[in-house]
């Protein structure tokens, strides 16, 4: 009688032990989930944040280039005219219509690892498109010279992110660009697909799978930054020059990087 007695507290203080425990798995599972959703939520605003002070900035770096390898000519350079002398050389432009570009200033940044980037702003943003527009003719001499817009390094990476979904609507066909007033949207055929959904959107216009497309493109492109070349311009609508149009958004958000001729 007495061990029956015994063995019933024991299971009875066993099932206490196992309800406690279980108890506190759930209590566990509900500050997981709380803190999940905390994560979510103040990641979500960290990409708000970063969202409005990379706005103005871009804003304000509209009508900016900024050209890399172009080597010095002299110690004591004159940055104008050597930029002057690249628009006719290397971008093949007329010297008359190249003369006719101004800058409203023009100097070389400070960089660790390599020669020394050319930042330029226009007076007018119809010479930074010309600009654009003849950086097709730099393609393919090897010289290692680029032109990209002025953006801030966050934009810069959350654009490099989606190359992969850019290049694949456009080898399948479609219509692709960067907006300019949200560099980092992409837009396919005038539709704004959102970015957890581009795998998917990846694989159903090309058939294959995010990652080995990102190979293929790597083994393909030499230098990472010429990710961002642009292909020839699509001819607009009906409308012309109208700056809202997907020709001249391409042509200012997505031709960002261009290899010299």
């Amino acid at each position: 009688m007495v061990l029956e007695d015994h063995g019933k507290e024991i299971s009875e203080s066993l099932q206490e032990i196992r309800d406690s425990f279980n108890y506190q798995s759930q209590e566990t599972e509900v500050l997981k989930e709380k803190v999940a959703g905390m994560q979510k939520e103040f990641k979500e605003k960290d990409r708000i944040i970063h969202e409005e002070i990379d706005r103005p900035a871009t804003y304000v770096a509209r009508e900016n280039l900024v050209f890399l390898g172009i080597p010095r000519t002299s110690e004591v350079e004159n940055v104008d005219e050597r930029l002057h002398e690249f628009y006719v050389q290397k971008l093949k432009i007329p010297p008359d219509v190249a003369r006719g570009t101004e800058h409203q200033r023009a100097h070389r940044v400070p960089a660790a690892k390599q020669l020394n980037p050319i930042k330029a702003r226009y007076v007018k943003f119809a010479d930074k498109v010309l600009i654009q527009k003849h950086a097709r003719n730099l393609k393919g001499n090897g010289d290692k010279m680029f032109i990209t817009d002025d953006l801030p390094k966050r934009v810069r990476e959350e654009r490099q992110s989606q190359i992969p979904a850019l290049k694949a609507a456009r080898s399948a066909g479609k219509l692709a660009y960067f907006s300019r007033s949200e560099p980092t949207k992409l837009y396919v055929d005038r539709v704004l697909p959102r970015k957890e959904h581009q795998e998917s959107f990846i694989m159903e216009i090309t058939g294959e799978p995010r990652a080995r497309q990102r190979d293929r493109d790597e083994r393909k492109s030499p230098p990472e930054s010429r990710e961002l070349h642009s292909p020839a311009m699509r001819t607009p609508p009906r409308g012309g020059n109208n700056s809202n149009s997907p020709r001249m958004m391409d042509m200012e958000t997505t031709a960002t990087v261009q290899e010299v001729s």
